[in-house]
């Protein structure tokens, strides 16, 4: 006795569906608007905190090291006149570029790149001081606004890196994209599909 063929199973698709399983796809997509905004605000505030603690740790927390010791001269000068001060902290001001977002020479700034959602986050200071303290030069660093600390260009200047993040660093600003994600994009998203279905949901 011959087996009865099985019809051939027919698949049609939803057009009501479809559309809108498309559009939740697309939502879930991280663009450069969200780059420039939720997540910058969110990173920025990271990179704060890790400034503020490279500075307070004389770099040890950041991925240069600790910065290279003062002279012994020029820290006992520098205590006589100014107290317990630590490095690059003298007034104060390199440290608020560095750390305070609402300082004019603060940088937080996202680039867009090639493609949604790809681009470059910048975050620094301008500051000359800061820069040939970075690259340790000697040559280009400005006159001393305190000449009874010392007159004229230091005679030398070893290089302090107060902005280079260690890899626990970059991790940091993972974890924090991550958790932006998963906590504020996917229940948006899903919070906004429900009330799409809700309100576009085919009459039988």
């Amino acid at each position: 006795m011959a087996k009865k063929k099985k019809p051939p199973i027919r698949v049609d698709m939803n057009l009501h569906a479809y559309p809108r399983l498309r559009d939740f796809v697309s939502a879930l997509k991280i663009t450069h608007h969200d780059m420039g905004g939720q997540i910058l605000v969110i990173l920025g505030g990271r990179h704060r905190k890790q400034q503020k603690r490279i500075f307070t740790t004389q770099g040890r927390a950041g991925k240069a090291g600790r910065w290279p010791s003062l002279s012994a001269r020029y820290k006992a000068k520098k205590k006589e006149l100014f107290g317990r001060k630590k490095m690059l902290q003298l007034t104060g001001e390199t440290h608020k570029r560095f750390t305070k977002k609402s300082h004019p020479g603060y940088i937080q700034a996202y680039v867009p790149g090639g493609g949604e959602g790809k681009g470059t986050f910048l975050f620094g200071a301008s500051s000359e001081l800061a820069k040939v303290h970075l690259l340790g030069l000697a040559s280009a660093a400005p006159e001393s606004k305190h000449p009874e600390l010392f007159r004229g260009k230091p005679p030398n200047l070893p290089k302090r890196d107060m902005i280079s993040k260690t890899n626990d660093q970059a991790r940091e600003f993972d974890a924090d994209l991550k958790e932006w994600y998963i906590k504020k994009r996917v229940p948006q998203v899903l919070k906004a599909h429900g009330l799409i279905l809700k309100n576009t949901k085919p009459r039988k």
